[in-house]
């Protein structure tokens, strides 16, 4: 994994999906022939031996040849705890570190419109560990920047740290960027929330060793897609990720229709 979270060389020309964009999906999909469920709850697995025969949901039950979990452990579990146990085998494992986003607004200068769409703050003073190095994006307005550190997973909902780290990358940031006049700051998103409403964060940064030691799916024609698989977390490598996913989706199928054909042949000529 190496722990790589937003890098500076990111697409740019790669547009972030909205929640709008994302119903937009869901319907062209839908217009395709793809079956779309919503709003309806995972209850649990059927197994048959080494593979999973039947998902489990409030209002039906879903049959399929492979089964594909784009998510994180953590994500599943919160999904169903029992489908992660099955899935995992106990062998869960947790972030050691999240990337959060923090914002800071700003009075519009020559010298803040001459800075770069990303660029990284070192300060070796700061703890070494993790906030020493701030990743800086340019925001969608001019004034907006969006300033991320990576934060102690365990230390994601605790209000008086999320606090403490902002007033640091705050003066860090004015006192790397003379002339610059701060009009606001906004803490990240988990301050005041808790795991139950914000879930599991999506940038989830591993220690290499329990990536090494976590367990695969259990099952034969199950296969998970989440940040514990990725090499890194940006948009264009975790779709490219998803795209060789697609691909190996494309070759079983037609794998299994050969075997379906020549299972009938076999019916026909016997």
């Amino acid at each position: 994994n190496g722990g790589v979270p937003l890098p500076i060389l990111d697409n740019w020309s790669l547009r972030l999906t909205t929640r709008r964009s994302f119903d937009v999906d869901l319907e062209n999909l839908g217009d395709r022939g793809v079956r779309i469920i919503k709003n309806e709850s995972v209850l649990g697995i059927e197994k048959e031996g080494r593979k999973i025969k039947s998902l489990k949901l409030t209002g039906d039950i879903i049959a399929a040849d492979n089964y594909f979990f784009f998510l994180s452990q953590e994500e599943i579990q919160y999904l169903n705890k029992d489908i992660a146990v099955a899935l995992f085998q106990n062998n869960l494992i947790r972030p050691q570190w999240y990337w959060s986003k923090y914002r800071i607004l700003v009075k519009p200068t020559w010298v803040s419109d001459s800075f770069p769409k990303a660029f990284v703050m070192v300060d070796p003073f700061l703890p070494w560990s993790h906030h020493e190095m701030i990743v800086v994006h340019r925001g969608s307005m001019m004034d907006e920047f969006n300033l991320w550190v990576r934060i102690p997973y365990q230390r994601r909902f605790d209000m008086d740290y999320l606090k403490k780290i902002g007033e640091r990358i705050q003066i860090k940031f004015l006192e790397k960027c003379p002339q610059t006049m701060m009009k606001d700051f906004e803490l990240p998103v988990e301050f005041g929330a808790s795991s139950i409403s914000m879930g599991p964060p999506p940038f989830p940064v591993f220690d290499t060793e329990a990536l090494k030691a976590s367990s695969t799916p259990t099952f034969d024609n199950s296969k998970v897609s989440g940040p514990e698989q990725w090499d890194r977390l940006d948009w264009e490598s975790v779709l490219s990720y998803q795209n060789e996913i697609f691909n190996n989706i494309q070759m079983s199928s037609k794998t299994t229709e050969k075997v379906r054909r020549r299972g009938r042949d076999l019916e026909i000529y016997s």
